[in-house]
């Protein structure tokens, strides 16, 4: 992109700005201010000074590379050719090039500038808090106007503190999904944060978190745990920093998001803990680098990955939360998938072969292995979760190609109402989608067709039976844990409780999506994504749905036979309810009341609550269970 300069009275072509013998070049141009003497012109990561005849003065912001840096005419205070990567400018500097942060004094997509009159010009992101201004002069920085939300560190029922937008300080989410709970804590993806953030589950508070560093919080102390450069990877719980969101990864942040420990939109999050203890691994699909991560639950450590593999062969084997170094050798060519828990080495891809991912989303832990959602690839694959090995894939079938059983079952696939599937856990062919239930055609059971947001792709387990949110069918489908074989399907409604267990061809089009699933003592709970706003509880012994809770609707009646409270209640259900409507959950400046819901993606349950994550307002919401 370039600036052309025009006569204003005959629109004559007159010139474009020169630096180094060549026009100069834009990132990404959005608003310009002049002084009357200086243009001062909002190009994506930077500002950029150029005088009325072309030249080329300077830029401000944040620096990727300092190669040739010296400091801008008028610039006099500091010395541009001493900054440091991935610091600040100290001012109007020439030459290096610029990148993207949260930093105070950088910019996340800037997009507006304007001149104060008084020898300052003011600016503003589109995807970065404040707006900040500069003295003209000198390039220097001079302040932030803000809204400052001060995110809560502690559970609150406060309708005064409704999180209607995404943060990036220690205590704020950005379109939260997945999460998992221990006897201690909460672990919650925070995708759009790029991060995993560990909570005490009786306080509220934030232990830390994990994920790529994209700069410190000005006037906080960070822990050393978070680096000691303003770019880099938590080596284990982190506060005080700041992440690196999604946007900056779009921006070119950082060149490979595909790297040791750093997540690329986590989705979905599980641990290995017993009942009444604390985790030792926790589990993350990091989906849009299609692979499952590993950590260490105490430390937040990075433990390795496991995924398909492209270019040269990974290196590794990760080491394991005792010291113990995993067996598997971690070599292998592109178009394969890792032999276990690897390190470094070649990036994971997006595949269709069996044992790579394309689209990993949900995921649940269950006697020794993972399950997990594929969102793109249209089926579920299950790993060991000590060694990471591939254990085979259930769904419906593309290609039969090399397709065989792991689990000794014949044939490998099975055919019903024109449908082919595999007939329990197999390895080798490739998967596809299923048809969607209003389509006029029904799929029988053993295919899947998952919802567009990762966070709504559930799945869970009570030991016998795997449960999977298949949303586009319309219902919540069981399968034998240990075969892999279809079972069942039940429906959601928040009107019909007389659902039951059947055949998944009588499973007709509501139009009503299951989202994120957990099983806990007899029941699923799941959020109800597209129709009801609410979080739903199901009976695993009938696949009836007992009730559910959110915000009530304005003059709906909401009844029993769960809480005769529920009778005539206003706002928020005081139980599990039945009957009546549902209305969305609490916005900053609307009349609706804390407690509701607008978009669920993610479920976890301890002994008393249910932990439910929304997207849309950007919180963690605890109900009684």
């Amino acid at each position: 992109e370039t600036l052309e300069k025009y006569n204003l009275s005959t629109g004559a072509w007159l010139s474009t700005p020169i630096y180094n013998g060549s026009p100069f070049s834009f990132y990404s141009a959005g608003k310009m201010d002049t002084d009357g003497t200086y243009l001062y012109i909002a190009d994506r990561d930077r500002v950029i000074k150029i005088d009325k005849s072309g030249d080329f003065l300077g830029w401000i912001g944040k620096v990727k590379s300092n190669a040739g840096m010296s400091n801008a005419p008028g610039n006099t205070s500091s010395t541009c050719s001493s900054t440091a990567n991935y610091s600040n400018t100290p001012g109007w500097c020439l030459a290096g090039t610029a990148t993207s942060s949260l930093d105070e004094k950088a910019f996340n997509v800037v997009y507006g500038v304007t001149y104060d009159g008084n020898n300052n010009i003011v600016t503003v992101d589109t995807a970065g808090p404040g707006i900040r201004k500069w003295d003209t002069p000198t390039g220097n920085y001079q302040g932030m106007l803000t809204n400052t939300s001060n995110p809560i560190n502690s559970w609150s029922i406060s309708q005064h503190l409704a999180s209607s937008f995404g943060g990036y300080d220690d205590y704020a989410f950005n379109l939260p999904e997945g999460s998992y709970a221990d006897s201690t804590y909460l672990y919650v993806a925070d995708s759009q944060n790029n991060r995993v953030k560990k909570v005490n589950l009786k306080t509220g508070a934030t232990v830390g978190w994990i994920g790529g560093v994209g700069g410190f919080e000005s006037g906080v102390t960070h822990l050393s745990t978070c680096g000691t450069n303003s770019v880099g990877i938590t080596s284990g719980w982190c506060l005080g920093a700041l992440p690196i969101p999604y946007i900056d990864y779009v921006n070119g942040f950082i060149s490979s998001p595909v790297t040791d420990g750093l997540t690329n939109i986590p989705s979905g999050v599980t641990g290995d803990a017993t009942a009444g203890s604390v985790a030792t691994y926790l589990y993350v699909t990091d989906g849009n680098s299609n692979r499952i991560l590993r950590y260490i639950a105490a430390t937040g450590a990075y433990a390795g990955w496991i995924g398909g593999i492209s270019g040269t062969p990974t290196s590794g084997p990760a080491t394991n939360a005792d010291g113990t170094v995993s067996s598997n050798s971690c070599s292998g060519a592109s178009n394969t998938f890792t032999p276990g828990w690897c390190l470094g080495g070649g990036t994971s891809t997006s595949s269709t072969i069996a044992g790579s991912m394309s689209g990993p989303a949900g995921i649940t832990f269950n006697n020794g292995n993972l399950y997990v959602t594929e969102m793109n690839n249209n089926r579920v694959s299950s790993y060991n979760a000590s060694t990471g090995a591939f254990l085979g894939w259930i769904g419906r079938t593309n290609s039969t190609s090399g397709l065989t059983s792991t689990v000794g079952r014949s044939p490998a696939t099975v055919t019903t109402g024109g449908y082919t599937y595999t007939n329990g856990w197999s390895t080798g062919g490739t998967s596809q989608a299923s048809v969607q239930a209003n389509s006029g055609n029904i799929d029988p059971g053993g295919g899947f067709l998952f919802y567009g947001s990762a966070g709504v792709a559930g799945i869970a387990s009570d030991g016998t039976y795997l449960y999977v949110s298949n949303a586009y069918g319309c219902r919540i489908d069981k399968f034998n844990q240990t075969t892999g074989v279809y079972v069942s399907s039940t429906k959601i409604q928040y009107q019909n409780y007389t659902n039951t267990w059947t055949a998944g061809s009588n499973i007709a089009n509501t139009w009503e999506f299951p989202g994120p699933l957990v099983y806990s003592n007899g029941y699923l709970y799941t959020g109800h994504v597209n129709a009801g706003q609410t979080v739903m509880k199901i009976s695993t012994a009938t696949g009836s749905t007992v009730g559910w809770m959110g915000a009530i609707a304005s003059g709906s009646n909401t009844t029993g036979p769960v809480a005769t409270s529920c009778v005539g209640a206003t706002g928020v259900t005081p139980g599990w309810c039945q009957g009546g409507s549902t209305t969305t959950g609490f916005y900053l400046g609307n009349s609706n009341t804390v407690g509701g819901l607008v978009y669920p993606t993610g479920v976890s349950v301890d002994s008393n609550y249910i932990y439910v994550s929304d997207q849309a307002l950007h919180r963690v919401i605890r109900y009684p269970k």
